[in-house]
Order: structure tokens, then sequence, then C-alpha cells
């Protein structure tokens, strides 16, 4: 049965989240609440909320590429809502499979994973990177360290609402990457929209020396149909 996910976490979120008693629950599915083999999606979640495949995007204007999981609507949608605004970290666990299958095909193979940052206020303020909760788990799949502390961003206007051409003007300068010489990063973030960030970002990577940047995201705005 679907809930409204776009509200307050579930009580079992808040309980493991505050008192950190993940061991003495038993593993539940993100998508229904029942109870499932591990923490991530029960299979009828997972063929339901993943019906819809999408292919590969270009990030017009810099031309990085972009794989994203599923449309940002419906479950998915409620699911990253959950999770960004509800500070539910158990909803990241619906992606989980799917982002790290995703992760172990790209060609060619990347050095780094960098979750996209936040500006220290906004992080300050939402007390946690949603991008990093979802970019963890790569790491073990993929054997790449994340490092995500590697590129800074400055604090601007908030994206939503704008269109392309004022997100890329909003956005210019506000990322900062050190000198790279020839790493291949991954950039992990939980929506693309209209890829002014993932543009930005990827920019400031190149500037600094990366030899690729491919980014993967969960979920892409219908607006890019």
């Amino acid at each position: 049965m679907r809930r409204d996910a776009t509200k307050i976490p579930t009580w079992r979120s808040r309980v493991l989240a505050w008192f950190d008693l993940g061991w003495w629950f038993p593993p539940t599915c993100a998508g229904c609440d029942s109870v499932a083999a591990e923490d991530r999606l029960c299979p009828s979640c997972d063929v339901r909320i993943f019906a819809r495949p999408e292919p590969p995007i270009r990030c017009a204007p810099c031309g990085t590429r972009v794989d994203a999981l599923a449309w940002f609507e419906g479950e998915v949608r409620d699911l990253l809502l959950r999770l960004k605004f509800g500070r539910d970290t158990h909803a990241a666990t619906a992606f989980v499979n799917k982002l790290t299958a995703r992760a172990q095909g790209l060609r060619p193979r990347f050095d780094a994973i960098v979750p996209m940052p936040m500006s220290p206020l906004r992080r300050l303020v939402r007390g946690f990177n949603q991008a990093e909760v979802l970019a963890s788990p790569l790491v073990g799949a993929t054997g790449a360290p994340m490092l995500p502390r590697l590129l800074a961003r400055r604090h601007r206007t908030a994206q939503s609402g704008l269109d392309r051409a004022a997100r890329l003007a909003n956005l210019a300068g506000a990322f900062t990457a050190p000198r790279l010489d020839g790493v291949r990063v991954l950039l992990v973030d939980d929506v693309v929209t209209t890829g002014a960030t993932i543009s930005a970002a990827a920019s400031a990577l190149r500037l600094g020396g990366a030899a690729d940047v491919h980014a993967l995201v969960v979920a892409r705005a219908p607006d890019q149909k």
C-alpha cells in the first residue's frame, strides 16, 4: 500500500535515527514498510517503482553524461522528499541496488566518487547532505573512495523556481575544485532538473584537471523529457 511519503518520516525511521536502534528492528522495505530480507526494497516495490527505466541523457551545455534511474514522480519523488526534507535516511535504501548496479557497469571506470556538495550554510540548516547518503554505498560496491570535500560550494539563492539560464547564472563561480591531474570522477546527486547544477560542478572539476566527469542521479525531473 502506497503512503504519502512527502510528509514526516515514519515512527520507525524516527526511532532508528534518534536512538540508533537499527540493530534491534528487522530490516524493512523503504517503499511499503513490510519486513524485507535486507533494508532495501521488497521485490514487488522494486518492480513497481522502477517500472520505467530511463536512458542516459546529456547535460547541456557542459556535455557531461548523466545517468538517471527513474523520473522524479510518483513514489520515487515521495521517497526522495522523505530523504531530503524529512531526514528519513531509510528512504535512501530504496535506491541502493539500482545505484550500485549502474555504477558498477559504467565505463570507463572512475577513480573517485564525489557527492554533490551543499554550501556550509545549507548543510548546517539541513543537518546532512542527501547526496552523501546516496553515494556512500557505492564505495564498497565499486572500490572507489568517496571524497565529499573534493568540491567546495559557495552559498547561492535556492535554485527552485528558476529557469535554466537563471540557474546557470546563479551558480556562476559557486564551485571550486583542487588540482586533480587526470582523475576520473563519478558525481552523485538525488535529482537533475535543468542540469545547471551538474554543469557548474562538472565544469569546476574539469577546470581542476579531471579527465572525465560522469554524473549518476536517482531521478530526472519530468520537464527534461
